[in-house]
């Protein structure tokens, strides 16, 4: 009888333990700001405006991939292997352009140093594409309308 009453104890302190862990992990994870809500909202309200790049012909068989980088940007710096494994990757698939606010030298100074290679490098102002933040994935057809978007750190 004892052995029993053992075993149902640790079964009770086994279930409670789990119970707190599901229950508490919501309370463990960070909420997500202010800033980070806009930046998601901001993400969906991109996704199916067509956009126009100066000096970029959209492709007429496939898509293009557009990355919105600042030499400035701690993020976009972490991101580096992140971008250089993509870009071997699909290297001749897929015409691959980043847009700047720093100038195109700045930007293929930078790239470069980072073993990086596009199709174009475009200096503009990220705003006017309805990009806040950095770094920025866009995935636009070959009409130029965006069809997903990604923003934020990336790890290779």
């Amino acid at each position: 009888m004892r052995l029993l009453d053992r075993i149902a104890n640790i079964s009770i302190i086994v279930a409670v333990v789990v119970f707190l862990f599901v229950i508490g992990r919501h309370e463990l994870l960070p909420p997500i700001s202010q800033q980070q809500a806009q930046r998601l909202s901001e993400e969906n309200q991109l996704v199916g405006k067509s956009i126009q790049v100066p000096g970029v012909q959209f492709p007429r068989n496939h898509e293009l991939l557009m990355f919105a980088l600042s030499t400035k940007c701690p993020y976009c710096r972490e991101s580096l292997p992140f971008y250089e494994e993509l870009t071997e990757k699909i290297r001749g698939k897929d015409d691959l352009i980043a847009v700047f606010p720093q100038t195109q030298e700045q930007a293929q100074i930078w790239l470069k140093a980072a073993n990086i290679s596009v199709s174009q490098i475009v200096s503009a102002r990220l705003d006017a594409f309805g990009i806040s933040a950095t770094p920025s994935l866009l995935l636009l057809d070959k009409s130029g309308k965006v069809e997903r978007v990604w923003v934020g750190r990336w790890n290779a």
